[in-house]
This record gives structure tokens, C-alpha cells and sequence, in this order.
């Protein structure tokens, strides 16, 4: 062993494509510099086109597994990924509790809509592993199953990952998933923190490669290992998975699609990380500021550069994608909270009832009550 040897653990099941499971995981967590250990939950007969089989190695085989590796070569970080039965979920959950960097990839929903796992496997997973979880990653699909109810943008998914935090874990990851803009956004909540962080790509296809989340949850895990923060480790596996998706090193099947594809965006990678500035800003400030300028400001840059780079990524100018994100807050807080349309007013930072009404006329064709009375259950 070397002074650089960095042990990290990844409990999912086996995938034959080597596209996901641990074959994925072993892969990412080497790429990225650590030790790949492994606890092989299931065994899955699939190809490309799916998996036909599946069988779940019995509890004693799987814990047997994770103590004879936590007794000989303790992992820094370990990835929770494919774990299935409830016995196996509650046995798991009380061996990782030893390790302080646990990132769970929680997958309940497949990408054709199908539930993978009981109300019984999802009631001891929320009560039994999210509070031993550092790190939760899961796709909005998912949350909806969690917290039952839908996700429809990005003030939602960071809404539930408020909710989800309350269960145990020390940060959220809500995944964007099929988007149908220019850009697939996720949404990072740090217990404690005032306002999330945002993560956004270009919406090509290889964000919707099979393992793609599987391998972000990995390299979280392996990023943690070596000693990151929590925020520095999810950007650093998606800068990670950027460079996957563009030079398509995760699929050799899809490469040639995948390059076709990227030429024809005029997303840069600066672009990319200034907009995810540009939206944890108005996250924070948009109760109090409508002035792009002020944005342009805070971001040290220049308006015209700021209306470049949202225009590139979602046709938007940035006054229009400030509105966006207002008029969501504003009609969440008409239908969800008992304020007044005065109260909701003075909330978001208008001198006046008057000039609210005003705004939001403009903004969506009626009346703030006039909404409100027809969103009313």
C-alpha cells in the first residue's frame, strides 16, 4: 500500500453490460484515483436492451461481504447503490454506520416509469439508511415517489430536498433527469446552508446513458474519500461526467452519436459554470432584486456577457429567466400559504399591491386573485 492509497467501498448490484452496477463503480472510483472495494448485492442476466433476470444474493452473503471488508480495509467513503429486500436494506444500514462519507444513489423508478422497489424496501430505507447518509442522490422521479407529490422545476426539487434532509441526511442531490430545455439542471441542499447550489449541463443524450447516475454517485464517493467538502465533491464528479458525456468515454456504442451531437452546441464549459452562478444568485436575491445589472454585478462581469450567456444555454435573456424564477416563487406562496395578495407582495420586495398586480398581469394575463381562485382546491 501507498501513502496515496484511498480506499472506497461501493454495495450495488452486478451489471454484465459493465454500462452500470459495480463494474461501472469499480471503474469511475479507479479512473478518479481510489481503491475499488466491492459488495455485490444482486445478479443480474441483462444486455443493452435490459435486464430479463435478477437474483438477490441472500442477507448473510451480502453482510458477510461488507464486515469482512470494514474489518480488514476500512473504507474512507462507501456508494449505496442497487440494494434490494428489506432485511438486506436493514442489515446494510446498521454496518455502514461506522463510516462518516456514505453516499446513497437511491433508484426507485426506472427510466420507463417502472417502480424498482416495495413500500416496504422505500419505508426502511427513509427510516433506517437516510440517517446514516452523508449524501443522498436520486432523480426527481424518485423524490416524487418519496415524498409523494410532483416535481415540476427547480423551486420543487429543492423544496423536497429540504424534506429530505429532515430524514437524516447531511446533503441532497435531485437530479433533473429528461429535461426538455437546453439544459439539464440539479440541485444541490446542504443541511444548514441558506440557498442550493445548482449543477447544469447541456441536454444531449449521454445524460441519459445507462449508469450515468450510478457513476456520479461513485465519483461523489470517491471525491469524498480523498477529502473534499461536499459541494467540492458533486462538482468535481460533475465536471467528471461533463467530460464523459462530451468525449463519450462512457459508451463506445454511443460515441459516434454522442460527437455529432456536441460540435453543434455553443454551451462552453464557462458558460455552464457562470449560468449555475447566475442561478444560485437569483436563488438568493430575488426577493430583493430585479435588476440584472445588480446579478451582472455580483458575478463580476458585464450585462451584455450575462444576456450571452443564458441566451446560449436557455434562449432566455436574463431578465427573462429572473421572472421565471420569481413568477414560480410567487405563485407557489399564492397557493400554498395563507398570505394575502398584500402580504405576498411586500414578500417579494414590491412597493405595492398595485405594482405587484401589475407585474404579475404582465407576466402571466390575470390577476394575482384571479390565479389564486383558480388554483384553489
Amino acid at each position: 500500500m501507498t501513502s496515496d492509497f484511498t480506499p472506497v467501498l461501493t454495495i450495488t448490484g452486478s451489471d454484465s453490460t459493465g454500462g452500470a452496477g459495480v463494474q461501472a463503480d469499480i471503474r469511475t472510483i479507479s479512473a478518479l484515483g481510489g481503491y475499488a472495494l466491492s459488495v455485490v448485492t444482486a445478479v443480474t442476466v441483462q444486455d443493452t436492451h435490459g435486464i430479463h433476470a435478477l437474483y438477490e444474493l441472500p442477507v448473510d452473503i451480502v453482510v458477510g461481504q461488507l464486515k469482512a471488508i470494514m474489518e480488514d480495509m476500512f473504507p474512507r467513503a462507501i456508494k449505496v447503490g442497487m440494494v434490494r429486500g428489506v432485511e438486506s436494506i436493514r442489515a446494510l444500514s446498521d454496518e455502514i454506520v461506522a463510516c462518516s462519507s456514505v453516499v446513497c444513489d437511491l433508484a426507485l423508478v426506472s427510466s420507463r416509469g417502472e417502480r424498482l422497489a416495495s413500500d416496504d424496501e422505500i419505508a426502511v430505507f427513509m427510516n433506517r439508511m437516510l440517517p446514516r447518509v452523508k449524501v443522498l442522490t436520486l432523480k426527481s422521479a424518485d423524490a416524487e415517489v418519496l415524498l409523494g407529490r410532483k416535481v415540476e422545476g427547480i423551486d420543487d426539487m429543492t423544496d423536497m430536498a429540504h424534506r429530505l434532509i429532515a430524514l437524516g441526511p447531511e446533503a441532497v442531490l435531485i437530479k433533473g433527469g429528461r429535461g426538455r430545455g437546453k439544459m439539464l439542471t440539479d440541485v444541490l441542499v446542504l443541511e444548514g446552508a441558506d440557498e442550493p447550489v445548482f449543477f447544469s449541463s447541456p441536454n444531449v443524450d449521454g445524460w441519459l446513458l445507462h449508469g450515468i447516475g450510478g457513476t456520479l454517485s461513485s465519483a461523489i464517493a470517491t471525491f469524498l474519500a480523498k477529502g473534499e467538502d461536499v459541494e467540492k465533491a458533486v462538482r468535481r464528479a460533475h465536471d467528471y461526467m461533463r467530460n464523459l458525456v462530451v468525449y463519450s468515454l462512457a459508451s463506445s456504442r454511443d460515441r459516434g452519436a454522442l460527437l455529432d451531437k456536441v460540435p453543434a452546441s455553443n454551451v462552453s464549459a464557462r458558460h455552464v459554470e457562470l449560468y449555475n452562478s447566475f442561478l444560485a444568485l437569483v436563488a438568493r436575491f430575488h426577493r430583493q432584486s430585479r435588476n440584472v445589472a445588480f446579478y451582472a454585478k455580483e458575478m463580476g462581469i458585464g450585462e451584455k456577457y450575462l444576456r450571452t450567456i443564458t441566451n446560449s444555454i436557455t434562449g432566455k435573456s436574463p431578465k427573462q429567466v429572473l421572472a421565471d424564477y420569481l413568477m414560480r416563487e410567487i405563485e407557489r406562496s399564492l397557493m400554498s400559504t395563507t398570505m394575502t395578495v398584500q402580504e405576498v407582495a411586500y414578500h417579494y420586495g414590491f412597493q405595492s399591491q398595485s405594482l405587484f398586480s401589475k407585474y404579475f398581469f404582465q407576466q402571466r394575463g390575470c390577476s394575482p386573485s384571479d390565479f389564486r381562485n383558480s388554483h384553489s382546491v
